[in-house]
């Protein structure tokens, strides 16, 4: 079985030898390697040329002259993957040398859309654990709402999707608010679509986590963070309250960001929370109009 492993890369060239140092020693073999330099300043190109003469398998590189954002750049190369299933690796990201050996093997065991691990919250350089993001037998058991609710985080560095899944859900950016949430609208969208998730049971993605990274950017995460919530409000298998809750949560949390700096902005996000409830409101009386 053919995997197609995807590379989005942007500035990233001081990490990207690390991540490719453990594709080349992964202990599965059949994968072929496409990278999307997207618009960086400076290109990588000579770093994928050497790693192309130190492997046996197939390596693509494709540019963007202009940088047109994460998910464009992993639609790019999905769109020309090969393999029966694609795995995806953020270029700052690293994965142990078994990870696809054991993702393959969960999807053959499973039958699955959606093989993902469990994954290493590490520090910039890799030396300190964070924190551990795997997935326990309720989250399994309840796999919907766990992701949902944010108590399961899938990274994207973690997971195998079957590829002929895009034709059913669209690009991977395909209703994507920006660069910060694609991921969780995508699981969402796949969930929704019945597409089977399931666990290999190894730890074996390390996330690589910059200190200003996401404090700088807090606010457009918030933002596109409520647009995912609204967008797949019509998520039946998820209980209506439920649905309710987080997007008002989301929308509150936006107005309390923007509180102080930006006050207009942020009775606008507040008038939005308010608004949804009074929507939620009439939906329910409609409902027990009608039982």
């Amino acid at each position: 079985m053919k995997i197609s492993i995807c590379i989005p890369l942007y500035n990233a060239r001081k990490y990207l030898p690390e991540a490719l140092d453990s594709v080349r020693t992964q202990t599965y073999h059949d994968w072929e390697l496409i990278v999307v330099e997207d618009g960086s300043e400076i290109s990588s190109q000579d770093i994928v040329d050497a790693f192309r003469l130190s492997v046996t398998q197939d390596v693509n590189y494709i540019t963007h002259s202009l940088n047109r954002g994460l998910p464009a750049a992993r639609d790019t190369a999905i769109a020309v993957a090969k393999g029966q299933y694609v795995a995806l690796l953020d270029a700052d990201d690293v994965w142990q040398n078994i990870h696809l050996e054991y993702l393959v093997e969960c999807v053959k065991s499973n039958s699955c859309d959606i093989a993902f691990s469990g994954c290493e919250l590490r520090s910039h350089d890799l030396s300190e654990l964070i924190s551990l993001r795997s997935a326990n037998e309720d989250d399994l058991r309840k796999m919907s709402i766990s992701i949902y609710n944010r108590k399961l985080t899938i990274q994207p560095s973690s997971v195998l999707i079957r590829r002929k899944l895009f034709e059913l859900t669209g690009p991977w950016s395909e209703g994507s608010a920006g660069n910060h949430c694609e991921d969780l609208n995508y699981w969402f969208q796949a969930a929704k679509l019945g597409a089977k998730f399931c666990y290999s049971g190894a730890d074996s993605c390390l996330y690589r986590k910059h200190d200003s990274a996401l404090t700088a950017q807090t606010i457009q995460v918030a933002i596109e963070n409520a647009k995912v919530y609204e967008r797949h409000y019509d998520w039946n298998e998820i209980p209506r309250p439920t649905r309710a809750q987080f997007v008002l949560n989301a929308n509150i949390i936006i107005a309390r960001l923007l509180y102080r700096k930006k006050p207009i902005r942020a009775a606008y996000y507040g008038s939005r929370s308010v608004l949804f409830f009074l929507f939620v409101i009439v939906q329910l009386s409609k409902r027990n109009k009608l039982s």
